[in-house]
């Protein structure tokens, strides 16, 4: 019943890793387009 427990937590944290690193990379290339686009703007 405990390994099962942990188990189940343990997925829930690596879940949770995995929607994080895509979020902050969702994030992040977003901010490198915006920077992107501002750079061809004003150059």
């Amino acid at each position: 019943m405990v390994a099962a427990k942990n188990l189940c937590s343990y997925v829930s944290i690596e879940k949770f890793l995995v929607y994080s690193e895509a979020y902050f990379k969702s994030i992040f290339q977003k901010n490198l387009n915006n920077t992107q686009t501002q750079l061809m703007f004003s150059g």
